[in-house]
């Protein structure tokens, strides 16, 4: 079996979005269900029926853009979780994300497999293979966090200062039990969870500065 590399990684990017045989369906279901499972198979070649991660990456960015399109304030307005001021903020937010989430989605992207590389280089990884799996989680991310923002906010109608804590529980929630599934194998179950939670809490501290760095240089 030859290893993924950055070279094929990149090459094979483009071919999925037209072929029927490389669904987004069992890559979508097997990463919510089987996140290990669905990975691992792919990294060591199980390729056939899965998508290219950064094509699957790219896909879900475009759906989550078009439900992050869709305009919160009036909801949240009318059910009292914010304040005029704080609902123009919010927008002001929004606005931020849509002009800048393909750059934010790229350094996340290479921040999170640099990090994963960091925490679990002793289980054999390239980071080619790291890329693909940071591809793989944050497209999951992208379109779990837009999904659920949309039906707790958009169509339940709950305030975004309690929305926000309960999607974050549910999104990081997925990220901690995928990445530790991911890379189970190879290591004890308390080690891996603690290298688990050490690579998450690193990651989400570096992307979250890298975030408010572009907002501030946005305005």
């Amino acid at each position: 079996m030859r290893r993924l590399t950055l070279r094929k990684l990149l090459h094979d990017a483009p071919n999925p979005l037209f072929r029927r045989d490389r669904g987004i369906r069992p890559t979508l279901v097997g990463l919510l269900l089987r996140p290990g499972t669905t990975i691992n198979g792919y990294l060591d070649g199980q390729r056939i029926r899965y998508m290219n991660p950064l094509a699957f990456v790219v896909l879900m960015a475009g759906a989550a853009v078009a439900l992050y399109a869709l305009d919160p304030v009036p909801v949240i307005e009318a059910t009292g979780g914010l304040t005029a001021e704080e609902a123009a903020e919010l927008q002001t937010v929004y606005q931020f994300i849509l002009k800048y989430y393909a750059v934010n989605l790229l350094l996340n992207l290479p921040l999170q497999a640099a990090f994963n590389r960091l925490f679990f280089r002793l289980r054999g990884r390239n980071y080619a293979e790291h890329l693909a799996i940071s591809a793989f989680l944050q497209g999951v991310l992208t379109i779990l966090w837009a999904l659920l923002f949309a039906l707790v906010v958009q169509l339940a109608g709950a305030p975004v200062n309690l929305a926000l804590p309960i999607l974050s529980i549910l999104v990081f929630g997925y990220l901690f039990v995928a990445t530790y599934a991911v890379f189970a194998h190879g290591g004890t179950r308390w080690m891996t969870l603690l290298l688990t939670a050490g690579a998450i809490v690193c990651y989400v501290t570096a992307a979250n500065g890298v975030y408010a760095a572009l907002f501030l240089f946005a305005r």
